[in-house]
């Protein structure tokens, strides 16, 4: 039997809502439905708020925006800055590759995230860059920023990773393709068979030297192993208020869609500022410990 590769070329995890505007009680309704993936808000989630404490003892403190030293360099600065759109169902791995070979090359980057989600490869393609450039990196979200968008946002530089009031967060464990199955949904070849692809899928993974049924589920399990360990190791380090592992399994367990409102991501240390108005931006709300907050 052929060692699985959870790297194989063309199958990275997927990581996205398939229905981001669900109501609750339509998705809680269709829990049957393979296709179909619940959520639940941390704010009213039992095992969330246990796990993770930031919810309710991290205090928050609004402050003129005149006092965050990084807001003009970002938002009102013509100095050569690197800038990359993640928008939409954000497949462009290509396009997250050329941001991270320019960042060096200026000085200050931002990314700005309007999406729902894509694959892990802009992960792979980003991430490891931000880490080791000298440059600044901000990140700012808008309308969205869902599942692996959210990832991105989390790795700005940390005080320059900002969202609005309004801006709706989610986490989840990785699925794969189209029909957002989790590792949980995936123990035979059966599980895969419905793809709409399934057919090219197989040629796929035969020319990569997957012959056996069970060496193509094995590398889909090893691949979303892998992203999912990956995002919890993310949220414990990128936090500035110490969330524990228990608090990332509680957000990252199998079968939901957490929901997360951007003061619990700013409690929880994984963002750094809300900005409170979309248009004026004459304010924002930041951890009463920031050292942007002045006075009482």
């Amino acid at each position: 039997m052929k060692q699985a590769n959870t790297l194989t070329r063309y199958f990275t995890a997927i990581a996205y809502t398939l229905a981001p505007l669900l109501s609750s009680s339509q998705a809680h309704s269709q829990d049957s439905d393979k296709n179909v993936i619940p959520h639940i808000y941390a704010a009213e989630d039992a095992q969330v708020l246990k796990s993770c404490p930031q919810i309710t003892t991290v205090e928050t403190k609004t402050i003129p925006v005149t006092q965050d030293e990084h807001f003009n360099v970002i938002f009102n600065s013509n100095i050569p800055s690197a800038y990359m759109l993640m928008d939409g169902l954000f497949s462009k791995s290509l396009v997250a590759k050329n941001f991270a070979e320019t960042i060096d090359e200026v000085e200050f980057g931002m990314v700005a995230i309007n999406s729902i989600g894509g694959s892990t490869s802009i992960e792979k393609a980003m991430l490891p860059k931000l880490s080791e450039t000298q440059t600044p990196v901000a990140t700012i979200a808008y309308d969205y920023a869902l599942s692996v968008a959210f990832t991105i946002l989390i790795h700005g530089n940390y005080g320059k990773r900002y969202v609005h009031d309004d801006t709706k967060l989610m986490v989840h464990e990785a699925s794969y393709m189209e029909l957002g199955r989790t590792i949980d949904d995936i123990e035979t070849i059966e599980d895969l068979k419905d793809l709409p692809n399934f057919d090219e899928i197989r040629q796929i993974f035969e020319e990569e030297g997957f012959i056996d049924d069970e060496d193509v589920v094995k590398s889909v399990r090893e691949t979303l192993i892998s992203a999912n360990n990956f995002m919890r190791e993310s949220f414990v380090e990128r936090s500035t208020t110490g969330l524990s592992e228990d608090c990332a399994n509680a957000l990252l367990r199998g079968g939901y869609d957490m929901r997360l409102n951007p003061q619990i991501a700013l409690k929880l240390g994984l963002i750094d500022a809300i900005l409170d108005d979309f248009y004026n931006r004459n304010t924002m709300t930041v951890r009463a410990d920031d050292p942007r907050v002045i006075g009482p």
